[in-house]
């Protein structure tokens, strides 16, 4: 099926695009996954990582054993914060 092959070239390319197939314009657009950061560890070296890495549009984790360092008000700008 030509559409099928469309949607896995465009899938293995990592590339949006649009094709005429069978008289239709289609258009895949290619969205990647995106991209985690973990940072163990809640000192005041990971606020500014968790700051640059969301930045970046990454996902963002924060995981320390003190209950005191992991709070969404240390790390705004991280997506979770994780006691352990």
């Amino acid at each position: 099926d030509k559409l099928l092959e469309f949607a896995e070239r465009t899938a293995a390319e990592e590339i949006s695009r649009l094709e005429n197939i069978g008289g239709a314009e289609i258009f895949f657009e290619f969205i990647p996954s995106p991209t985690y950061l973990y940072i163990f560890g809640a000192g005041a070296d990971a606020i500014p990582l968790s700051t640059f890495a969301k930045n970046l549009g990454w996902r963002v984790g924060i995981f320390d054993h003190r209950p005191a360092f992991v709070s969404k008000d240390r790390f705004p700008a991280a997506d979770s914060t994780h006691l352990f």
